[in-house]
């Protein structure tokens, strides 16, 4: 009976709106200003890009590290060196959904303006999620 009560409180707090790491900061802090529309990247590239920063999906449910600055036109990699598939998925305006990235592959998305772009795994947002800051 205990296990139904506290399943029914989860389901409540989920359903009445829980935290969302991707609309809210870590811990429900403030969200982080989203760059202006238009001005987000589209396209998840295959592979490891040449410069930029470099982010490891790593085991247990982690980005490694998770907050990444570049300069503009610079790339972030994301390399999955975990044991179990996970995303990159930005929020919809805010970058593209690179969907699943396979163990050992990695992705590269280029950043052209300045801006922080949160992300976020999306099987476990509450614990996968970071920003790339983006400067001059």
């Amino acid at each position: 009976m205990a296990g139904l009560a506290v399943g029914s409180v989860l389901l409540f707090a989920v359903a009445c709106g829980g935290s969302n790491p991707a609309s809210s900061g870590p811990g429900g802090q403030t969200p982080i200003p989203t760059p202006p529309a238009g001005s987000a990247p589209t396209t998840c590239n295959q592979g490891a890009a040449t410069g930029g920063a470099t982010v490891s999906m790593e085991d247990p449910h982690e980005f490694k590290p998770a907050d990444v600055t570049i300069k503009a036109g610079e790339s972030v990699t994301w390399t999955n060196d975990s044991s179990k598939p996970y995303t990159v998925t930005f929020e919809p305006g805010n970058g593209p959904d690179c969907g699943y990235l396979p163990i050992g592959q990695s992705i590269s998305i280029e950043f052209d303006n300045p801006g922080t772009y949160r992300y976020f795994d999306k099987i476990l947002p509450q614990y996968m999620n970071g920003t790339v800051t983006v400067t001059q």
